[in-house]
């Protein structure tokens, strides 16, 4: 195979990455016999600046293929979800890693690079609930930001009413501290604010 050659698939990275990279040996030829599923392999993989490069060569079109490791993935994450229902995220991570090398999904990477995939798989799965409590926690921002937006609106629709209403400032003031909790000199610079408005 001409890309097991490290010159001519440094050619190859640069030409798709459009990078210039030159000395052959900051690559590392990586690819996998019978790792893939059903004793098949991948047809080139290899890692040069810290990043795996994967690449499958297929010679008819085949629009499957990027779901094919999805798959293999989303079926792992589905087994660790189900079993951190009932224990710790690492056991759950250990035992689907376990189920998919015993059903030959991965399996020989799997089995060669087990703690490294536990440790990613981990990792991720971490990852993903710390990302749904930054929503959630970006949700109740937002809905605290949305009830002091209310709560400015319903001021200054309380003191536009009353000024049409031709209420006195100080009963305004007064009112404004007892329902709201603006103080004094906060109401006044409204008050003021709201009369300049009108």
């Amino acid at each position: 195979m001409i890309f097991s050659d490290k010159e001519a698939l440094l050619s190859l990275y640069n030409a798709i990455s459009g990078k210039d990279y030159k000395d052959p040996d900051e690559l590392e030829i990586v690819t996998l016999d019978n790792a893939i599923y059903m004793n098949k392999k991948n047809d080139l993989a290899f890692v040069i600046d810290s990043t795996l490069n994967l690449y499958e060569h297929q010679s008819t079109d085949s629009p499957n293929l990027p779901m094919r490791n999805l798959f293999y993935i989303s079926r792992e994450l589905e087994k660790v979800r189900k079993y951190t229902a009932v224990m710790h995220i690492s056991q759950a991570v250990e035992r689907a890693v376990n189920e998919s090398i015993k059903e030959g999904i991965l399996a020989d990477f799997l089995l060669q690079n087990k703690a490294e995939s536990v440790q990613m798989s981990i990792f991720e799965y971490d990852e993903e609930k710390e990302l749904k409590l930054i929503r959630r926690d970006e949700r109740e921002i937002g809905r605290e930001e949305g009830i002091k937006e209310g709560i400015k609106e319903s001021i200054k629709s309380f003191i536009l009413y009353n000024l049409e209403k031709k209420i006195p400032e100080e009963k305004i003031l007064e009112e404004l501290q007892n329902i709201f909790g603006v103080v004094s000199e906060e109401g006044r610079k409204l008050i003021s604010l709201y009369r300049e408005g009108e």
